[in-house]
């Protein structure tokens, strides 16, 4: 009624989902099913006309980014991408998700998902839309595919200074689950 739409940006999001009894698992947050990190993003910006769904895979580090561009700030030398295109109606270019979670990291394009161990290296690779619930590994019937999400994954880990079967990445991903754990916010 006050008119703060006009020049107003929000922005509903939620940081991950839960387990319960997916997988077989109750759980909090320890794990990279898309029942833990596909999680609502919505958002509202000035002269939205309508609503769209962007079926294109997006991460949480992207708002900040999006928010930046809307306020014309510089992002320079932030992690993620603005999203202002798609909330605009503009078509972009077809994004990868990852997720870390303890010793795990995955990469998602909205259809296929990749899950890897860093300790032991193993992956595992889902057809999203055909099994939602990610119960087979389809790796040994799509292995072009499982290896251009195994190099984008680790293109990732070499920017956030990881890398697959590293001792260093290892030690690192224990000590933050050991913190996690402490403050009681992990089982």
């Amino acid at each position: 009624a006050r008119g703060l739409l006009k020049n107003t940006l929000l922005i509903f999001a939620s940081d991950h989902g839960e387990m319960f009894l997916e997988q077989d698992k109750l759980k909090h947050c320890n794990e990279t099913w898309d029942t833990v990190t596909r999680t609502p993003l919505m958002l509202w910006a000035p002269g939205m006309k309508g609503g769209r769904r962007v079926a294109s895979a997006v991460e949480n580090v992207d708002i900040m980014p999006t928010v930046l561009d809307y306020l014309e700030i510089e992002r320079e030398g932030l992690r993620g991408r603005s999203l202002r295109p798609w909330v605009e109606g503009e078509d972009g270019a077809p994004g990868l998700a990852f997720s870390q979670q303890g010793l795990l990291r995955s990469v998602d394009d909205g259809r296929f998902k990749l899950i890897l161990n860093v300790e032991t290296e193993s992956a595992q690779l889902y057809d999203l839309r055909e099994d939602p619930l990610e119960r087979t590994d389809v790796s040994a019937m799509h292995p072009a595919l499982l290896e251009r999400f195994r190099r984008s994954l680790d293109d990732r880990l070499r920017v956030l200074g990881e890398a697959r079967g590293a001792r260093n990445t290892v030690r690192r991903s224990m000590q933050v689950e050991n913190r996690l754990r402490a403050l009681g916010y992990l089982e």
